[in-house]
């Protein structure tokens, strides 16, 4: 089973979609900021729901006014259970070396020549997740219990610089 995402990080903005109508039929006028992170997803599920494969291609902006050696992403289901695994990092095709911090939580990624304010990147994770069988430390946000498959956290997003 393949799913294909692209999910914009920024709760509460959107751009100006000509013609778009909600579910009452009235149009959307919201607004996107150009410089939030923006990810596109592949995800591949197990048929036994119990791990799935992913990559991401995230598209990022330097939005400070300072030069980013490299920014942090979140591997939130190795806080919940879970395990994330990120078996390769890619920025214009080129591999990078990343570091994980000591509890697999958090995955520290250069940017090949630093990243200049205003300037923008994409980078692209490819991963494998264990989906966990049992509520614990996830209250079920991040887990496969009672045939119910709850996927919150199952992809890494970008966190501080």
């Amino acid at each position: 089973m393949v799913c294909v995402l692209l999910l914009v990080m920024a709760i509460g903005w959107a751009q100006d979609i000509s013609g778009a109508q909600n579910n009452s039929g009235t149009q959307n006028n919201v607004v996107l900021p150009p410089d939030m992170p923006v990810y596109a997803l592949e995800l591949t599920l197990a048929s036994d729901l119990t791990s799935l494969q992913g990559r991401q291609t995230v598209t990022l902006t330097n939005t400070s006014d300072q030069l980013w050696g490299g920014v942090y992403f979140h591997l939130y289901p190795n806080l919940l259970g879970g395990e994330m695994v990120v078996s390769e990092v890619l920025q214009a095709g080129l591999p990078l070396e990343v570091t994980l911090s000591k509890d697999a939580s958090l995955l520290y990624v250069p940017v090949l020549g630093g990243l200049a304010p205003s300037e923008q990147t994409t980078l692209q994770l490819s991963y494998d997740l264990t989906i966990p069988q049992r509520m614990g430390r996830n209250y079920g946000v991040l887990a496969l219990q009672e045939g119910i498959l709850s996927l919150a956290h199952s992809i890494s997003d970008v966190g501080s610089v």
